[in-house]
């Protein structure tokens, strides 16, 4: 017993070792991955548009243990990305309006292993394109092969009890269905082929998770 305990303890420090050690290079301007110039200027709407779209990303929280009874491997937070080659997974949670942005894959000089990274973009009106470019930054960085993509998009035509707003709120619509056609956009230029979408209502606050084995789910459904 005392050896397992070790053991998983090993683990854990290695893989907060990895996600320090994983911070991505500066963006390189002339890369054929890049889409866009900036997520800033891509993504437009009113002053009044954003802060309800913040507020809605950003409302009460809801707790682990109110989602489901057990996530497993290591939380990644809100507007964060995080890497993980050793063999844990990794989850999100209270994803709302926001994003959930996985990218999967092996080493190009080791096929068995695998590699996996998952990103909890929140769509806040200036810091967009810095959370983009970590996530890119940790993918690219990573040397990876059979890079597949995966996004966890807010129903926008679910039921008006399981949206933030109310349907009839153009600009609110109107800004949700930007922001996914351009993360749509730049997933599928860092991954191959194009990337796979699931639609999960933005209340009850959502679950996102990758395990070791390179497996997604949202609220613990696998994707189709």
């Amino acid at each position: 017993m005392r050896f397992v305990q070790t053991l998983s303890s090993l683990l854990l420090g290695a893989a907060l070792t990895t996600s320090v050690l994983a911070a991505p290079k500066p963006a390189d301007q002339n890369s054929g991955l890049t889409r866009r110039e900036d997520l800033e200027d891509d993504i437009e709407a009113d002053e009044d548009t954003w802060e309800k779209y913040t507020k809605a990303c950003n409302g009460e929280i809801v707790k682990r243990a109110d989602l489901f009874a057990r996530l497993d491997g290591l939380p990644v937070a809100m507007g964060d990305s995080q890497l993980m080659d050793l063999p844990i997974g990794l989850y999100t949670e209270n994803l709302k309006p926001c994003i959930g942005l996985v990218v999967t894959g092996n080493k190009k000089d080791d096929k068995s292993k695998l590699v996996r990274v998952l990103g909890h973009f929140t769509a806040s009106r200036f810091n967009k394109e810095a959370q983009w470019q970590k996530f890119k930054g940790l993918v690219e960085d990573a040397d990876l092969e059979n890079r597949k993509g995966y996004i966890s998009f807010p129903d926008l035509d679910g039921p008006e009890d399981s949206l933030s707003w109310k349907k009839d709120d153009e600009e609110m619509m109107e800004l949700a269905n930007e922001i996914e056609d351009e993360l749509k956009d730049r997933m599928d230029g860092i991954v191959e082929g194009d990337a796979k979408k699931m639609y999960r209502p933005m209340n009850p606050a959502s679950t996102m998770r990758v395990d070791a084995q390179n497996n997604v789910f949202v609220n613990e459904q696998p994707f189709p």
